[in-house]
């Protein structure tokens, strides 16, 4: 198992394959949504594997080279150091602190004898190199103590830390190998050194600082018991002191290739091989004491691929990986992102990309809003945010309230939320940005259907995925209607009144007439479809008192103004004996006159007869 694991191991280093500059396509061979996207690529001029991003500039080492790149993937310098009679050149590692860069290298020196040596060099961030030198722990002798090759290089304030591989620097007169912790300081002069061996086959993963002390990550196993594999941590203080050595047995071959300080624990990634002897990429949590407070796997379970974590960043809650997939039957290699939670869930692992383009790996990764990816080129990647999730939206009138929840995938980070609206089918324009997880839409037209969707930003600009579309109308109840008004009729009264003056955006289905005796108390009374109303059933001598509402599929109106009106019974009678009174006072009147007519008659003749 452990030779598979070996094999597969150097089958990812060496794959090499033609392929054009174009960016990452954006295509997964088992057809799943990509979680990530491309922004730029840009080709290399050597075979870096490590990367830093610091101060708005990108550094990298690898091969022969170190760099400082833009942060659209421009070199800036590159610089190709190494000793005067070095036959090979291989850069481990860089750190720097934004004024300094350094920078370990693995070289073939030849001289009296050739030998294998480890370099430390210092640049300032123009590219100037202020020196270099060469490790030294024992004297010339070949039988003294010999660094052979630096692996890992972390600063503290003004103290370097490099670790390493040595011979000649552990008590065993078999094995005589081991491991080298050095530091030096600024000038480049070894204040200490340290030397240890956990098994006869360490392989130094990761070198970090945590609570002051000095923590080297890597696995390793007993060749004399091949089936015995090991994660461990080894702890120093800044004076040298060793205060953890710490290794867990693994129940299947385990090799570690990075490691990272997150919050007050590590994080390191490698490949394992798994109970289906296929090879999964590996993902392990230690606290300060060395202890694993989770290992969990990752990538293809299937024993026709092979899953590797080569780097790990991490940032905010997020752990991610860089890393590669190989098919064991077409011989391609496809590039990795996975993303953890630093409490282990997995968020995505990202694996299929189409390996047309000029990536096939993710040999280091550096995460600052976007994700930076060094392999055959270094490539800027996009962590959109999922789509926000659980998005309601309630109409009102005249507008529209829209709530969601956070995406369950933040991406980088969440900068704010971009609200989307269209008008029924219509094109979907952007409206308006928020941060919060709420958003009220004003001044909309009643009666008018709605769309929206929402998408997150993240801190980089990027947007992710929209949310699901959320239809609907704005209304408001219709206003009351208007000018009541009563005319008292023969044994009926005669109600009239006019539309609402809106109607909330909805046609008018009936109107309620409410009536009663009392103005405070009155019931659903008729029902009209017209704006008027003739009331027969009603008594005499009684007040009665009417209003009325609209009705609408929203809703009712509020009620219009309360009329009333009373029908007095006895008003007939009263006109009737009224006018018998006038018509025998008529009578009485022309009798009078008509008596005094007779009598003047009378007198007149009476004198005419004298």
């Amino acid at each position: 198992m452990m030779e598979r694991l070996v094999i597969l191991l150097l089958l990812a280093t060496c794959v090499v394959a033609i392929i054009s500059p174009n960016a990452l396509a954006l295509e997964r061979i088992d057809n799943k949504p990509l979680i990530i996207k491309s922004n730029w690529i840009k080709n290399l001029n050597d075979s870096y594997r490590r990367i830093i991003v610091k101060n708005q500039s990108i550094y990298m080492a690898g091969g022969l080279s170190v760099g400082r790149f833009t942060m659209e993937g421009n070199a800036v310098w590159e610089r190709k150091d190494h000793a005067p009679n070095s036959t090979t050149s291989d850069t481990m590692d860089i750190i720097t602190d934004g004024s300094f860069l350094y920078a370990i290298k693995s070289e073939t020196i030849i001289g009296n004898q050739t030998k294998n040596s480890a370099l430390l060099y210092k640049y300032d961030v123009t590219g100037n190199l202020i020196w270099n030198i060469t490790a030294e722990i024992g004297n010339r002798d070949p039988n003294s103590p010999q660094v052979t090759s630096f692996k890992r290089i972390m600063t503290s304030g003004n103290d370097i830390y490099v670790a390493g591989r040595c011979i000649n620097c552990v008590m065993d007169p078999v094995k005589n190998y081991g491991n080298v912790l050095i530091k030096y300081d600024q000038k480049g002069q070894m204040v200490w050194n340290r030397t240890f061996r956990v098994d006869d086959t360490d392989a130094i993963a990761g070198l970090v600082k945590l609570n002051n002390d000095i923590y080297i990550v890597g696995s390793t196993y007993n060749s004399s018991q091949p089936y015995f594999y090991y994660v461990f941590v080894c702890a120093f203080d800044e004076q040298g002191n060793s205060i953890v050595i710490e290794k867990t047995l693994q129940p299947y071959p385990t090799v570690l290739t990075d490691a990272i300080v997150h919050g007050n624990d590590i994080y390191a990634v490698g490949a394992s091989l798994s109970k289906s002897v296929n090879v999964l990429g590996y993902l392990v949590k230690f606290n300060a004491s060395g202890k694993i407070a989770y290992n969990i796997t990752f990538g293809l379970a299937d024993n026709n691929t092979a899953t590797f974590g080569e780097s790990i960043a991490s940032q905010d809650k997020y752990i991610y990986i860089g890393g590669a997939v190989i098919d064991d039957i077409s011989g391609k290699t496809y590039p990795l992102i996975a993303k953890f939670t630093d409490n282990g869930t997995e968020v995505f692992t990202d694996y299929n990309w189409d390996t047309t383009d000029k990536i096939h790996r993710i040999r280091g990764i550096a995460v600052v809003n976007d994700i930076y990816g060094l392999g055959d080129s270094l490539v800027k990647l996009a962590d959109i945010p999922s789509s926000p999730v659980n998005p309601h939206v309630e109409f009102g009138n005249r507008t529209a309230i829209l709530t969601w929840e956070k995406p369950i995938d933040e991406g980088t980070g969440i900068f704010c939320y971009q609200i989307y609206r269209g008008i029924s089918n219509g094109t979907m324009l952007p409206i308006s940005g928020t941060q919060n997880t709420s958003y009220q839409d004003y001044n909309l037209t009643n009666g008018v259907p709605y769309r929206y969707y929402i998408v997150a930003m993240n801190i980089a600009g990027e947007f992710g995925e929209q949310s699901q579309i959320l239809s609907g109308t704005p209304f408001s109840k219709p206003w009351p209607p208007e000018n009541l008004t009563i005319m008292v009729e023969e044994n009926s009264f005669s109600l009239k009144w006019s539309t609402p003056y809106d109607d909330g955006g909805y046609k008018i289905i009936q109107y309620n007439i409410y009536r009663g005796i009392n103005r405070t108390k009155m019931d659903l009374y008729r029902i009209a479809s017209m704006t008027q109303y003739l009331d027969t059933n009603v008594s005499d001598g009684i007040a009665y008192y009417y209003r009325v509402t609209a009705v609408t599929s929203i809703g009712e109106s509020n009620p219009s103004i309360t009329v009333s009106a009373i029908l007095r019974g006895d008003d007939s009678y009263s006109i009737y004996y009224s006018a018998v009174i006038i018509i025998a006072l008529l009578i009485i009147i022309c009798c009078i006159v008509l008596l005094k007519k007779d009598k003047k008659k009378k007198i007149k003749r009476k004198r005419k007869s004298k």
